[in-house]
């Protein structure tokens, strides 16, 4: 039995959602309280080993779905893809389509305090 997504209004892989691929928390502290964050459950929810997020809270460049190799001998690049999809290191979810607008961030990285600094002097 697949596992189910554990965002509030996510149908991945209920009888009648879509059958996704999931990805467990992560074992690091400061990512996994990240991860916690980001899905913005109000009843006090605490992950457990078992508990799981699908494939469409993340951005489709997070996820890796094939593996790449370098062939010394033919001098060529070799990919192959994977049986279970994997994240990208320090990913957090972000993508909550069926949520309201403001669960889902399409920026990455916020601004550098420089950044900002200069732009304030420039208006």
């Amino acid at each position: 039995m697949p596992h189910k997504c554990a965002v509030a209004t996510c149908r991945g892989n209920y009888k009648n959602g879509p059958k996704v691929a999931v990805f467990k928390f992560p074992n690091e502290t400061e990512l996994r309280m990240k991860w916690i964050r980001s899905l913005r459950r109000k009843d006090g929810f605490q992950p457990t080993k078992h508990t799981r997020v699908c494939e469409l809270h993340f951005r489709s460049d997070e996820i890796i779905r094939e593996i790449e190799m370098y062939d010394e001998k033919s001098a060529k690049l070799i990919k192959a893809p994977i049986s279970r999809p994997r994240l990208k290191k320090g990913c957090i979810p972000s993508q909550f389509p069926d949520g309201p607008s403001y669960m889902s961030s399409n920026s990455v990285s916020r601004m550098s305090p420089e950044k900002k600094k200069e732009e304030r002097k420039l208006v």
